[in-house]
């Protein structure tokens, strides 16, 4: 009758909305809320079991006005979940509207128990909870009814009308550190859940590093694993900054009574280097932003650089002080290789520039792989400013601090001098005949520097650039430099000690560490930097590797 009154007519525009209005709605019974189908009655592909109500301007698939039960039970599937529900839950399947069958079973099984569904939901099919929660496992097995759990899924985003619904009845904006973890944990069907309470964990920890302790560790890389959609990748950015926010922790607690000492050979390196790798890891692993995105990350990016900002400025306090406590780099010949070289008569030593705290972290672990039998300890060092390389290598080599700008004629291995006829050879105070290979870890250098290590010199020094040279010309993420940083070291330099007699020890340091640009993108520098007083720029690792043991 509508469609007769309609076509090839004209109106005034409000005659025009009354007459639809009461071709949708004549008894004004249909909430405002609800889903109208209009099904044009002459068509032979009508859904059975609908007739009047398509007849009428409205069909019952909004599960909204007397129709509301007709369809699924009377007629073939509308859906692929339709059929599977069908087929295993027949008396849930008839109360299942004969359109959007799968959205509506989904978000049924999904608001079941929850306040506040979306109004076009059949009650009778919300009312059926635990048969609804068996459906959805058998369901979820399905390839095809996946699928359409994977369409809706992709349609209720946060800024989507359902979205809000979806968030209203988590109370989103109200949950606890707990709650978010519980939903995290419990949710078995959509994205969106776990989105935000994800987003909500990521937001609270910079306020309180400690709470990722009071959370536990339990389960993660196993919270969600039951998740219909998402997988452990999808939740690994929160897991590593839960990994990070606990290492924020113990410096925080550390920070009343934190000496120089404690600083540089505890703090830094286990705790402040490894959160910032953990945080830069997360950030890559957000690319797919299925549960957190960049932004998520920043702000706990930012509350960890204002924690590392204040540590630095504890560093140069104690820079004024001399570093009391620390092992400076200018000692390291006399603290460390001589005391080798008088045990047993040779040293290998392996200079990598800039070998920061969290990438000889990397190269540390490879090195105990590849030379297990052999004992290793790490210690840390401070370079003080300027923490070049002329200035650091110039201490190595006299056994003496040089300040910036007063380092001695000649030219620093791995330096912008690099290649002059005369240089300074780490180590060359304590007075032992030294053999040198600068920029061991480029291709060409493979020969010599083996034949370095078989060699027979007192003191036999290598010295690798190829990490200050990448960090130079990169803007990669901190992680991925890292990662790249040492599959190279791992691939160029580690296969070389092959050749290095078991009875030698073998010593690995650095001259200066590096660190971002904070004005990076705003001038003429990289991304990459070092020149100053830092954490990342001072704090260098010193690692001792006896002769392997018999």
């Amino acid at each position: 009758e509508l469609r007769e009154d309609l076509i090839g007519r004209r109106f005034p525009k409000h005659r025009l909305l009354e007459l639809v209005a009461a071709g949708v709605d004549p008894g004004g019974e249909l909430a405002r809320q609800s889903f109208v189908e209009v099904v044009d009655s002459a068509d032979p592909g009508a859904a059975p079991g609908i007739g009047r109500e398509a007849g009428a301007g409205a069909s019952s698939g909004a599960g909204a006005g007397a129709g509301g039960g007709a369809g699924a039970g009377t007629g073939p599937a509308a859906s692929l979940t339709g059929a599977v529900v069908a087929e295993r839950f027949p008396g849930l399947a008839s109360l299942l509207p004969y359109h959007q069958q799968a959205d509506a079973f989904w978000l049924a099984a999904w608001w079941a128990g929850r306040p506040r569904p979306p109004a076009w939901i059949p009650a009778a099919l919300l009312g059926e909870g635990s048969r609804l929660a068996e459906a959805a496992e058998v369901a979820r097995s399905n390839l095809g009814s996946l699928a359409e759990l994977r369409q809706l899924d992709a349609r209720v985003g946060a800024d989507t009308v359902l979205g809000g619904e979806v968030a209203a009845a988590l109370d989103a904006g109200n949950l606890s550190a707990a709650a978010a973890m519980a939903v995290i944990a419990d949710e078995r069907l959509l994205s969106l859940p776990v989105r935000l309470a994800a987003g909500e964990l990521a937001r609270r920890l910079p306020a309180d590093w400690q709470l990722a302790e009071r959370l536990g560790g339990a389960g993660e890389g196993v919270l969600g694993a039951s998740h219909a959609l998402l997988g452990a990748a999808d939740l690994e950015p929160l897991w590593l900054l839960l990994q990070a926010a606990r290492h924020l922790a113990a410096v925080e607690r550390a920070l009343p009574k934190l000496s120089c000492a404690d600083l540089v050979e505890e703090i830094y390196p286990r705790h402040l280097a490894t959160a910032t790798e953990l945080v830069s890891r997360a950030e890559l692993a957000c690319a797919s932003g299925k549960v957190l995105d960049s932004t998520d990350v920043e702000a706990f990016r930012a509350g960890c650089r204002r924690l590392a900002r204040r540590l630095d400025a504890d560093l140069e306090q104690h820079a004024e002080a001399g570093f009391p406590g620390c092992l400076l780099v200018h000692e390291v010949g006399r603290e460390v290789v001589a005391p080798l070289l008088e045990a047993h008569g040779r040293v290998a030593v392996l200079l990598v520039d800039a070998l920061r705290a969290d990438l000889a972290t990397h190269f540390v672990t490879s090195l105990e792989e590849l030379l297990a039998g052999r004992p290793v300890s790490l210690r840390w060092a401070v370079v003080p400013a300027p923490t070049r390389t002329k200035e650091s290598v110039a201490a190595l080599a006299l056994g003496r601090p040089v300040p910036g700008g007063s380092a001695p004629g000649g030219s620093a291995p791995g330096g912008s001098a690099a290649g002059a006829s005369e240089q300074l050879v780490p180590f060359a105070h304590l007075g032992y005949e030294s053999a040198i290979v600068v920029g061991a870890d480029r291709d060409h250098r493979a020969g010599q520097l083996a034949a370095l290590w078989a060699g027979t010199a007192p003191l036999s020094v290598a010295v690798a650039t190829g990490v200050d040279e990448r960090l130079h010309r990169t803007s990669v993420e901190p992680a991925a430099l890292i990662d790249e940083a040492a599959t190279a070291l791992g691939r160029r330099l580690l296969p070389s000690l092959a050749s290095l007699p078991d009875a030698v020890p073998l010593v690995v340091l650095a001259d200066h560490g590096f660190r971002e640009n904070p004005s990076w993108g705003r001038g003429p520098e990289g991304r990459y930097v070092h020149g100053g007083c830092s954490l990342e720029e001072c704090v260098i690792p010193v690692v001792t590797v006896g002769p392997r043991r018999s």
